[in-house]
């Protein structure tokens, strides 16, 4: 019973890992690469893309996740430029996973195992910088956005403006309310969402605007490992009955 338990843990935390670091939407599209960028600025900014755009890309803060479901998820967020770094706990584990579309790498790494794998894919975590998709929205275009400022409000001690932005998502109208901190240079505090039966929220705290280099680096002295998976697989304990004995004659 207590190996059939440590196989379902063990089991469950690989298929938390592997969600971590092959989900399928692409850290591309929340930070488009330089080309990208450069055919976007071409471009004349929409309201909502000058509304996205008219904050820091340097900061570092606490986010704490709400569904309506009741799930709450904490992470440790850092960004500099698209240089992002993600701290968080899955299933007791610390991970944290880094982002240097300069050097096309990726990396998890887990203290605890003392070692790190290169990401092939792309983690899920990194949806959480753009939690209801808005990046996505301005790129998309949907019918009928509409910004509403509702003037301002305070959130956790910082003066906001509050906007409504609401458009159409396929026969649905999909409903984002942002607090945008004027002492933080605009940058997005919090985001509810209005969608259907859902009724999310996600909030910035122990916000600071200046972050460390160091911190987006690969430390030192890790094991290279080939996959996330084998990082978490345990060694088989060697059998002392698996080879032949004598027989005493």
């Amino acid at each position: 019973m207590t190996k059939s338990f440590t196989l379902s843990k063990l089991a469950i935390i690989i298929f938390s890992v592997l969600l971590l670091g092959s989900f399928s939407l692409t850290f591309a599209q929340q930070t488009p690469d330089l080309k990208t960028t450069e055919k976007e600025a071409q471009k004349p900014k929409t309201p909502l893309g000058s509304l996205l755009d008219d904050q820091p890309t340097t900061y570092k803060a606490k986010q704490v996740y709400r569904q309506t479901s009741g799930y709450v998820n904490t992470i440790t967020y850092w960004q500099k430029g698209n240089w992002q770094r993600i701290d968080t706990e899955q299933n007791g584990i610390e991970m944290t996973v880094i982002s240097r579309p300069d050097k096309e790498k990726r990396y998890m790494v887990v203290a605890s195992k003392q070692g790190y794998s290169e990401l092939t894919g792309n983690s899920a975590l990194f949806l959480r910088t753009d939690p209801f998709f808005l990046q996505q929205a301005r790129t998309l275009a949907p019918r009928n956005v509409k910004i509403e400022d509702l003037g301002a409000e305070n959130i956790s001690g910082h003066s906001c403006i509050k906007y409504r932005i609401s458009f159409d998502e396929a026969n649905n109208v999909k409903t984002v309310t942002i607090w945008k901190a004027k002492d933080l240079q605009g940058l997005i505090i919090r985001q509810d969402l209005q969608f259907l039966n859902f009724s999310d929220s996600v909030e910035f705290t122990e916000v600071d605007l200046t972050v460390n280099e160091a911190l987006f680096e690969l430390p030192k002295g890790l094991k290279q490992y080939n996959t996330t998976q084998e990082m978490f697989q345990k060694k088989t304990a060697k059998d002392p009955y698996a080879e032949t004995m004598p027989i005493p004659k």
